[in-house]
C-alpha cells in the first residue's frame, strides 16, 4: 500500500492505491480514508479509479510520457508526476512479487 499525502485547501489529503480481486481479476484503486459516512459501512472513499491491473499500468506508463493526459481530478486534488511514478512502482512490485517461480 502507497500512502499519498498531499495539502490541499480544506487540509490533508490522504491517498492510497487499494487492490480489489473479483472473478480472478485484480482492480486498482485510488482512495482516501474518509471517517464514518452517514448509511455506509466502510470508512474510505473510492477517489478514482485506475482499472484492471494490465490496463491500469497502461494508462499509467501512457500518462508518464503524455503527461498532457494525466486526468484532471487527480491534478485538482494534488496529485501528479512523482505520485505517478510511486503508484506505477507499488503496482510492479506487487504484480512482479506474487507471481510463480519456476
Amino acid at each position: 500500500m502507497v500512502i499519498i499525502v498531499r495539502k490541499s485547501l480544506g487540509g490533508w489529503n490522504v491517498g492510497y492505491l487499494a487492490k480489489v480481486k473479483s472473478k480472478g481479476r485484480t482492480y486498482w484503486y485510488l482512495k482516501e480514508y474518509a471517517g464514518k459516512q452517514p448509511f455506509k459501512m466502510n470508512r474510505e472513499r473510492t477517489i478514482f479509479n485506475f482499472g484492471n491491473e494490465e490496463n491500469a499500468l497502461a494508462k499509467m506508463h501512457f500518462w508518464k510520457v503524455k503527461s498532457d493526459y494525466f486526468p484532471v481530478e487527480l491534478i485538482d486534488l494534488g496529485y501528479g508526476k512523482d505520485d505517478l511514478q510511486s503508484w506505477i512502482n507499488q503496482i510492479e512490485l506487487v504484480r512482479f512479487s506474487l507471481k510463480k517461480v519456476d
